[in-house]
């Protein structure tokens, strides 16, 4: 496949799967640096949280190995996608997004975890655009 095809998108969406990784990993670690959990929690609720129990803490962080693996995932499915082009793998790559994004939204929500709610639209819309365009590309190039 030339890289010209999909060079913007392919980047793009790999450098989300990167993004996924390194930010999972470092959310998992802020477990062990108890000076930053006020500026974690502040920054995630959007809001100042006095006196959050260190379980509330430690469930944010427990996150990250979660999102660092989606990250992994992401970028093998890409792989696939690229290597062996087909509509099951463009698919799948967009079922996974649609299963998560909303249901983990839905869940910041009602916790009132509005930056990662805000986050979560817009990598599902971004992500979803992206990989339609990546899988035009990939049909018409084949």
């Amino acid at each position: 496949m030339p890289r010209s095809l999909t060079f913007p998108t392919l980047s793009i969406l790999k450098a989300l799967a990167y993004l996924h990784i390194i930010g999972g990993i470092v959310f998992a670690l802020l477990w062990w640096l108890p000076r930053f959990h006020p500026v974690l929690l502040t920054t995630l609720y959007m809001q100042n949280i006095p006196n959050q129990p260190p379980l509330n803490v430690f469930g944010l962080c427990l996150l990250g190995p979660t999102v660092a693996s989606w990250g992994v995932l992401c970028r093998l499915g890409l792989d696939y996608l690229v290597h062996a082009p087909s509509q099951r793998a463009y698919r799948g790559l967009l079922l996974a997004i649609w299963i998560w994004a909303p249901l983990d939204t839905a869940m910041c929500l009602s916790q009132g975890i509005m930056l990662a709610a805000i986050a979560n639209i817009s990598m599902i819309i971004l992500f979803s655009f992206l990989l339609h365009r990546l899988w035009q590309q990939l049909k018409t190039s084949t």
